[in-house]
């Protein structure tokens, strides 16, 4: 390691067979010679004690936003489900196509700034060029994923030093969007559904608790109708983990009834996604999508009184907060809490000698 003068700069040389021509020179401008020979003493000190870091220093390349595009797709295409492939590539999309609007798409994403993404999701909602705005849900979750590709090109592309995506603040989204199905309003839908392989599936989602990929992707090899439980594998899984599930009576029968066919399920779930909100749409049943059937599994379980740490394995959650989120309690469940309240209240109330309680003092 040396150090040297170059016009009025001082760099540093580092030699070392690991690095990219076996070499790493750079700057430590602005910098007077005292300074420069701190530097060169700093990075001596942290190689002895095997501490140096020499991806600090090696030099940022430049990539445009598509060049991380196929890099990424490239890298990562056999550790993603097929869906996550499509919605992966959406999301790019869409960040190429405000980039390409603001003239910034052959700019390297190292110049990416914040600002640049919060104007990206106001775009998305706002005029998202030929289609249609977006729900302020989707726009969530094409900037979660852009964060997720942007933090490997900065991992491993070295294509910026820090990621333009990372603690930007969602659009608050109501909570209606994810909220449960009721019991009620399942058997309305189910009462309108004449197709009996589509019913089949929705009440087997509904009472297993299984994601629509995975009810899709069941076989009658993962079904053991003597132990009475079905595996979902671990290559189906969103997760990506295999967890064993216990049949109930209910979805015996229905798988029972379905034996005849290739598969439990021999149908494209995204048709039935589709006619699930056609469905809704017809009952005028807002806030409520296929997912909320998995809502309203965890929901229903939670009120009857199963242990949190089950329901977290039957949805096959890695967070007991994941499982939390999907629990909507309903007032109705709740109003026990507010029974028990009453008995505390009119202990409060009698033994202050209240004898008004609309806020006015009683007369002394």
């Amino acid at each position: 390691m040396a150090i040297r003068k170059q016009g009025k700069w001082y760099y540093i040389d580092i030699t070392n067979k690991n690095l990219p021509n076996g070499r790493l020179r750079f700057s430590t401008r602005p910098a007077t010679k005292a300074q420069a020979l701190r530097i060169h003493q700093d990075i001596e000190a942290k190689i002895l004690e095997m501490d140096f870091n020499v991806d600090m220093y090696l030099p940022i390349q430049d990539y445009t936003l598509e060049e991380v595009r196929v890099a990424y797709f490239k890298e990562r295409t056999m550790y993603l489900r097929p869906k996550s492939v499509v919605d992966y590539g959406h999301a790019i999309l869409s960040f190429q196509r405000y980039l390409d609007q603001c003239g910034k798409s052959l700019q390297p994403v190292r110049y990416i700034k914040k600002s640049d993404v919060k104007d990206f999701m106001n775009w998305c909602i706002t005029d998202n060029g030929p289609n249609r705005p977006m729900a302020k849900i989707s726009c969530n979750s094409k900037v979660s994923v852009l964060h997720l590709v942007m933090n490997w090109a900065m991992e491993e592309m070295k294509a910026c030093k820090s990621n333009p995506f990372h603690e930007v603040e969602l659009f608050d989204v109501p909570d209606e969007f994810r909220r449960d199905v009721t019991t009620e309003e399942l058997i309305r839908i189910l009462k309108i559904c004449k197709n009996r392989d589509y019913r089949d599936c929705m009440l087997f989602m509904h009472l297993s608790g299984v994601r629509r990929g995975e009810a899709g992707g069941l076989e009658w090899a993962d079904i053991d109708f003597v132990q009475k439980f079905f595996v979902v594998r671990g290559k189906k899984a969103k997760s990506k983990k295999y967890r064993a599930l216990p049949l109930s009576n209910v979805l015996l029968d229905i798988l029972n009834n379905r034996r005849h066919l290739p598969k439990p399920f021999n149908f494209n779930v995204d048709q039935l996604t589709k006619q699930f909100k056609r469905y809704v749409d017809r009952l005028e049943i807002e806030g409520v999508t296929l997912h909320s059937l998995r809502h309203g599994t965890s929901t229903r379980m939670f009120e009857m009184g199963e242990h949190p740490l089950k329901i977290m394995n039957v949805l096959g959650h890695a967070d007991l907060k994941q499982t939390l989120r999907y629990t909507h309690m309903r007032p109705e469940y709740m109003r026990s809490s507010a029974e028990l309240m009453d008995v505390v209240g009119g202990e409060v109330i009698a033994g202050a000698g209240i004898t008004d309680v609309s806020g006015e003092p009683p007369d002394a």
